[in-house]
């Protein structure tokens, strides 16, 4: 009776900890644009609407209702409805809806009377619906509103761009300006760069002829610890070396050319290596890159002719940042800012360009003219205008995260330990299982102890990796069902025991 009360009470804990495991403004010009653009997006934004079953509007306008008053600022949250008319809707959450010029004239009358004759600083903050599906509408709200989009929980400024086809950016740092033609990439772009930074996983490397075939498994960090030390490489072996780094970050500075990275060893002739392959050989090690394109092929750490260090400006600062953003941000800060561009390249990849946002970038992404130049010999310094990184997808990359034993599907995993715990649970009933079809050792089958013992050792491992697992779920119903049939007949039993002990005192 005491073995049968023992059990059940095994069982509910191990399923405990099983369950825990898996747990005035306006002008006629503007009003114009903006009425003839929402009659021509209606039948789009009803669609859209209907997918997405949510008010966009109610959303933006809970995000302003957080941010900080300031007097002479005037927030709207601004939402293209499925009709094709613009509403708006202030802090304290009054609605107007404007169906026609007249009335959009009269929406600062509408949501904001105190302020009508003030002439107030005006600033929208558009849903994310309006901003990706009319992104042509919103281009032609007045010029003189501070324009943002709402995205989940965040609010990012938006730029207006004459340059590279004109739309709207938006400002994900100081320095960081990001497309939002599509957003899906937009959504997948803001995760890549919010990504921690981890100085244990980036390696920065500089071609040196002569210098290791391969790559250690951490990187090599400076004697506080706290930023990653330049790492030589032979380049006729750089493309082996990822094998060695699965998963990390490498940095690589060069002369881009088409589809050429142009590096110089310090000694001997320069090296061409072809993109491509690079790109080929990160994606099958899910290495993430990052190419840094300068004008001259000069690596990080080399020595110039008067014998200093040479280091790519702004890298040392960026890496000490806490998010690829911020990376972004550090490297932004010498040329005015950086304009990033995204692009799928398959399933498991997605690649960021990153290129300086003024107006003297002629050519988006690494490839064309290069605006940094060598400083000087005597600084020392080789500045990085362009950017390429090609990194993990977020979908691939959270699988990787997943893993536990890399190169094994996290389902795999999980579905393995599910079956182990399912077989903690079934314990007895496998164990009688295996019994059946692996007899008990027995010492005298052995000319040693030790022989004995390292049977009984494998014979244990192989039971609880191997066969624990695979009748884990099974076991775990049966033994169930048996713990579930002793406690239904316990009373009964409890009878006849005290019927049995009456019987046996009467004798």
């Amino acid at each position: 009776m005491t073995r049968h009360w023992r059990s059940p009470i095994a069982w509910v804990m191990a399923a405990v900890v099983c369950l825990t495991a898996l747990s005035g403004i306006a002008s006629a010009n503007w009003l114009t644009k903006l009425m003839k653009e929402a009659g021509e997006a209606g039948a789009d934004a009803g669609r859209l609407a209907g997918k997405t079953g949510v008010s966009s509007l109610d959303h933006a306008a809970a995000a302003i209702s957080k941010l900080p008053d300031s007097p002479g600022h005037l927030m709207l949250a601004t939402h293209m409805t499925p009709e094709g008319q613009w509403t708006f809707a202030n802090r304290t959450g009054e609605v107007f809806t404007a169906a026609t010029a007249a009335e959009l004239d009269r929406v600062v009358r509408a949501l904001a009377p105190d302020a009508a004759g003030t002439n107030p600083s005006l600033a929208l903050y558009l849903s994310e619906d309006t901003l990706f599906a009319h992104n042509r509408s919103a281009i032609n709200l007045p010029d003189n509103a501070k324009l943002h989009v709402v995205v989940g929980a965040e609010t990012y400024p938006l730029v207006r761009r004459a340059d590279a086809g004109g739309g709207l950016w938006a400002e994900v740092r100081p320095n960081v300006l990001l497309e939002t033609r599509d957003r899906e990439l937009f959504k997948e772009a803001l995760w890549q760069l919010g990504r921690p930074l981890a100085k244990a996983d980036v390696r920065i490397l500089s071609m040196s002829s002569g210098g290791p075939p391969s790559l250690g498994v951490a990187p090599r960090l400076d004697s506080t610890g706290k930023s990653a030390l330049v790492e030589p490489i032979d380049p006729d072996h750089l493309l082996s070396s990822f094998d060695g780094i699965r998963g990390q970050t490498v940095v690589v500075t060069g002369r881009v050319e088409a589809d050429l990275l142009s590096v110089d060893p310090g000694s001997g002739t320069a090296r061409a290596i072809k993109l491509e392959a690079l790109k080929s050989a990160a994606a099958k090690n899910d290495v993430n890159l990052i190419v840094l394109a300068t004008r001259e092929a000069s690596q990080p750490g080399s020595r110039n002719w008067l014998w200093q260090r040479i280091e790519v400006d702004g890298l040392k600062d960026a890496l000490a940042r806490a998010t690829y953003a911020d990376f972004l941000d550090a490297l932004g800060t010498r040329h005015g800012g950086l304009a990033v561009t995204v692009t799928k390249q398959s399933s498991t990849r997605i690649r960021l360009d990153a290129s300086a946002a003024g107006p003297a970038a002629e050519a988006p992404g690494m490839i064309g003219d290069i605006l940094g130049e060598v400083v000087s010999n005597a600084t020392g310094n080789v500045v990085a205008a362009a950017l390429q990184a090609d990194l993990n997808a977020s979908s691939w990359q959270k699988e990787l995260d997943r893993r536990i034993i890399p190169g094994v599907p996290s389902t795999l995993q999980f579905a393995y330990l599910a079956s182990l715990i399912a077989g903690l649970i079934g314990l007895n009933v496998a164990r009688r299982w295996w019994s059946r079809i692996w007899q008990p050792e027995r010492r005298r089958d052995y000319p040693s102890a030790f022989a004995y013992q390292a049977a009984r050792f494998a014979k244990l491992l192989l039971f609880v990796v191997v066969f624990m697992p695979l009748v884990g779920v099974p076991a775990a119903a049966v033994g169930t069902i048996q713990q579930l049939w002793a406690l239904v007949t316990l009373p009964f039993r409890l009878i006849a025991w005290l019927f049995g002990l009456g019987r046996t005192r009467s004798a």
